[in-house]
């Protein structure tokens, strides 16, 4: 995807010469390439026909998509997987990506930060999105014992008016009857864009403390198949216990109100090793914001066997008494794998007694530099669960870095109802124009009336108008896991989120159920399509019920009204309002629309 604004762009115009063979990693795993007497011969299966063949649908630039059946257990280093996850820079992965993606710049093999657990089939700086994109991914599982992923057509990121060049078609095949991955390359064209870390091609296990890797910044040769083969007999032993989650299972940032309900200190402990455990001793405890013991209690875990988890909750509670960031800390003993025996979740106490309350995960420090997609065209997002309902969204807060060519962004909200409550419903986009923008410093977006929810989150959208303007990042101790990367309506794990919050705040209030709360936010507007405009533009009103007489009005840059209609009575579901644009030049323009008194303003773009 687009890179952070200060990276070096070159480009590759070679490939390294491959070996023959590989490995052994610490577990035994060893790989043959199809140049070798006795290692896999090439031999592409096209699944396309085969009944079963599903398409891996959504995928974009810098995204997963997934879980989908593998059809059977797949037995991988020492465990079994059942499910799979697709990443569209050319790998899968046997866990939800939680943690973080694989994107630019890609890890050597092994490594411990994440993500883990993935096969790096042609992994690199690759895209799905765009229109015109050719891309396909399909998979196909005979349910017994193999498993089939193809990448078809997908080209690289480029800085191209299309958005992409060059093409790949590669794929990898998981087999059961010898426990054995292959991957096989069809077709590569062109090149990428590239930091120092550009491609990679290998394995890696849970911990990132084993893998196999390929090779490193090369390209594969067309009709080339490498496979990975899983030691007969492993001697490879490992006593493992992880912190595998605190409260929730993303160990999510969380907010609790001042004065409210005890916070239990729940955690998820898993035997991620071969070997069984003894019962384990969790500690758990809440750090204050000087990094004081708040509260602190321990309990013990059941014995373990190899793949099992168990859920302790501690009985000693944290009573959330004075406002501030606290950090949620759990720690087992140390064994073979030391990386994963701790785990901190942020928890942010709330005056929830005030008028306004502001949601914030970071601690007002901005680091240096900021995030800017190349292309001016990507975002960021924040997920918000407030610890009360119903409540009112008033106001929006993005502390922007720099923005030395003067563009302007777009402040959207979401509602928490899409799959597994991840962004759906857009509920408020309102654009900022470059004459708005503060940089460095925080920007205050009021919404133009106030959004009701009455039940779960929601998620804050920054989404850039041109290119270098940059959000603040906060390089913190305590970090949410709430972060996301944004291109188009597609979010995906930020890439950094276990290192980085975004500098990106929401102010409520608390509501009152039962006062006009439904007509507040009975109605959503999107944006204008096609942008550019030519002849004709529309727009999507979508109402939750009868609404009555409302007005549109166009203005320019300089603010004079260009069109001003009545547009009546807008029945329940969706009305499309097209408005004729063969008279206007080109350029920037805000259509506003009103309804009673909410105020809708989006953006407008008139092309040659």
């Amino acid at each position: 995807m687009k890179r952070i604004v200060t990276s070096l762009i070159f480009v590759l115009l070679s490939a390294l010469v491959f070996a023959n063979v590989g490995g052994p990693d610490m577990y035994g795993y060893r790989w043959k390439d199809s140049n070798d007497t006795t290692g896999p011969h090439y031999n592409w299966i096209d699944i396309l026909p085969l009944a079963g063949a599903t398409q891996v649908k959504l995928l974009g630039d810098d995204n997963v998509r997934g879980p989908f059946g593998i059809g059977f257990h797949f037995h991988y280093y020492w465990e079994d997987d059942s499910m799979f996850w697709v990443g569209s820079n050319g790998y899968i992965g046997f866990n939800d990506f939680s943690g973080g993606q694989l994107a630019s710049p890609f890890p050597t093999i092994p490594n411990t930060a994440n993500p883990q657990n993935f096969l790096a089939i042609m992994t690199a700086d690759l895209t799905f999105y765009g229109a015109t994109n050719p891309a396909l991914c399909y998979y196909w599982s005979n349910g017994v014992d193999t498993l089939i992923v193809s990448f078809l057509n997908v080209p690289f990121w480029d800085t191209t008016i299309n958005g992409y060049s060059g093409s790949n078609t590669f794929q990898v095949i998981v087999s059961n009857v010898d426990s054995s991955i292959t991957y096989q390359y069809k077709e590569q064209t062109g090149g990428t864009f590239f930091t120092p870390n550009f491609m990679t091609i290998g394995i890696e296990n849970y911990s990132g403390v084993i893998g196999l890797q390929h090779s490193h910044n090369t390209y594969p040769p067309i009709n080339y198949a490498i496979k990975f083969y899983h030691p007969q007999n492993p001697t490879y032993t490992v006593s493992d216990a992880a912190v595998n989650w605190n409260d929730n299972t993303s160990s999510g940032g969380i907010f609790l109100s001042q004065g409210g309900n005890p916070f239990t200190m729940t955690t998820n402990i898993a035997n991620v090793g071969n070997m069984p455990l003894a019962s384990l001793n969790v500690f758990c405890q809440v750090l204050d914001p000087n990094n004081i013991v708040y509260q602190q209690g321990n309990a013990n875990t059941s014995a373990l066997t190899p793949g099992s988890n168990e859920t302790v909750s501690i009985s000693s509670t944290f009573t959330p008494a004075v406002a501030g960031r606290y950090a949620f800390t759990t720690t087992i003993p140390s064994d073979g794998i030391y990386t994963n025996n701790s785990l901190t979740q942020e928890l942010v106490v709330i005056d929830t007694t005030a008028l306004l309350m502001t949601l914030a995960y970071d601690n007002n420090v901005p680091d240096p530099i900021g995030i800017s997609w190349q292309g001016g065209d990507g975002g960021v997002g924040v997920y918000f669960i407030p610890p009360f309902h119903p409540y009112k969204i008033k106001r929006v807060y993005y502390y922007i870095n720099q923005n030395p060519s003067l563009v302007g962004f777009y402040a959207k909200i979401y509602k928490d109802d899409g799959n597994y409550h991840s962004a759906g419903t857009l509920l408020d986009s309102i654009f900022i124009d470059s004459t708005q923008v503060t940089a460095p410093g925080w920007n205050t977006v009021t919404l133009p009336t106030p959004i009701y929810v009455n039940s779960g989150g929601f998620y804050v959208g920054w989404y850039m108008q041109g290119v270098n303007i940059a959000i603040a990042t906060n390089s913190d101790s305590l970090i949410c896991h709430r972060t996301y990367e944004l291109l188009g309506n597609l979010w995906s794990t930020y890439r950094n989120s276990e290192t980085q919050n975004f500098m990106i705040r929401a102010q409520i209030t608390k509501s009152i159920t039962g006062i006009d709360e439904v007509a507040e936010n009975s109605l959503n507007i999107g944006d204008f399509y096609p942008l550019p405009g030519h002849d004709q533009v529309s727009i999507d009103l979508n109402s939750n019920g009868v609404l009555q007489q409302g007005s549109f009005m166009l203005h320019d840059l300089q603010g004079r009204a260009i069109l001003n209609e009545s547009l009546g009575h807008i029945e329940a579901g969706i009305t499309t309002y097209h408005i004729n644009t063969t008279q206007l030049s080109s350029g920037i323009y805000f259509g506003e629309f009103r309804f009673n008194e909410k105020v809708f303003q989006r953006k407008l773009i008139i092309g040659n």
